[in-house]
């Protein structure tokens, strides 16, 4: 399984989804940049998605913004129509930190707002 959103690009949830369907990867990822490792920074910490779906919720804002707690995940703002409040979001459930420990995405995310990087962490 593997996720691609774009931070600042328009990709709906349509791609997101047919992304989480895709057959054959053992590891989401989130990719802000279309380079790098996978590995993103949010507030100085290296983290990998490793578990994400699409929300159920309608959201808006800017895309790559982490917004919302929903159900037993946190969604991040995605898509073209984010910015009218017409789409849905990624729904990440699971992190892996730097130190390969696994996190409920709600246990990661104690706070909502501020944005995963628009460049891999290095």
């Amino acid at each position: 399984m593997r996720v691609a959103m774009f931070a600042y690009q328009t990709w709906g949830h349509h791609t997101l989804r047919a992304l989480l369907d895709a057959a054959g990867h053992e590891v989401a990822l989130v990719v802000t940049h279309p380079a790098g490792d996978h590995a993103y920074e949010r507030r100085g910490e290296r983290m990998r998605i490793t578990r994400a779906s699409i929300s159920r919720g309608i959201y808006g804002g800017t895309p790559g913004r982490i917004f919302i707690k929903e159900g037993d995940g946190v969604v991040v703002v995605a898509g073209s129509e984010a910015r009218r409040g017409r789409s849905h979001g990624l729904l990440i459930e699971q992190v892996r930190t730097d130190d390969g420990t696994d996190l409920p995405a709600t246990e990661y995310f104690r706070t909502m707002g501020g944005y995963l990087t628009a460049h891999p962490a290095i």
